[in-house]
């Protein structure tokens, strides 16, 4: 699953990994494709 392009609707990394409840540290990883997106955290992506 791809992130959706966030920076269009002015929201930061900092604050996606605050939504998705992981550190941003994780969320580079997973926008690089070195980690995977929990399925749980998927849910809140598709909910925002």
């Amino acid at each position: 699953m791809a992130i959706p392009d966030f920076k269009a609707t002015g929201m930061t990394q900092r604050e996606l990994a605050e939504k998705l409840d992981v550190k941003p540290q994780a969320l580079t990883r997973i926008m690089k494709g070195r980690q995977t997106l929990p399925c749980k955290r998927s849910v809140k992506l598709r909910e925002h």
